[in-house]
């Protein structure tokens, strides 16, 4: 457009129309009626078409060098957060002396049942494995004393030394329905 009005009129025409045009535009703008028209458009062009359509995941557009950067950024924003509100929040709270008071104050019965409640999964689980060592263990002496025995290393007695007696344990810590099998040897009669 400025090359045509040159060529018709000159340079200094051509100025003068550029200058004024922009003189004009930034009068149009800057009244009230182009700022309404200019809401109107930009409120129709992001409701009708930016959104209307999805733009898919962030992930997806994002660079993955971008996505690091950013994750990077807000972890540590959070870590420095964390670890500059966190402690004086607790200090505040004063959580060790409530808690301590809230201990101080239980019956010991009652502080005994919650203990024992909150370990009870764990003297299951050392139960069960002490069991489990001991059949272990069990069985290697039992196949020591066969291999012994195989290779006459060992001397079976004519008689039994002693009679096995046979008690049944049951355990405070695990379910009913567990109970243990223990073997006393008994000196002969």
């Amino acid at each position: 457009m400025a090359a045509v009005l040159t060529e018709f009129w000159g340079t200094e025409a051509a100025t003068e129309a550029h200058r004024f045009t922009n003189d004009e535009l930034l009068r149009l703008l800057r009244s009230r009626r182009g700022k309404q028209m200019l809401d109107r458009l930009l409120d129709d062009l992001l409701t009708t078409r930016l959104l209307t359509r999805p733009l898919g995941r962030p992930a997806d557009i994002l660079p993955r060098q971008v996505r690091q950067a950013l994750n990077d950024y807000l972890l540590s924003q959070v870590n420095q957060l964390l670890e500059r509100e966190v402690p004086p929040l607790i200090d505040a709270l004063k959580i060790h002396t409530i808690v301590t008071r809230k201990v101080d104050s239980l019956e010991l019965p009652r502080l005994e049942a919650l203990l024992l409640s909150i370990m009870q999964d764990q003297f299951k689980y050392i139960n069960l494995f002490g069991a489990l060592l001991g059949f272990i263990i069990g069985l290697l002496n039992l196949l020591i004393l066969r291999f012994l025995k195989k290779n006459k290393k060992i001397m079976p007695h004519p008689e039994p030394f002693y009679n096995p007696t046979v008690l049944i344990y049951k355990s405070p810590y695990l379910p009913s329905s567990f109970k243990v099998l223990c073997f006393f040897p008994l000196s002969p009669s």
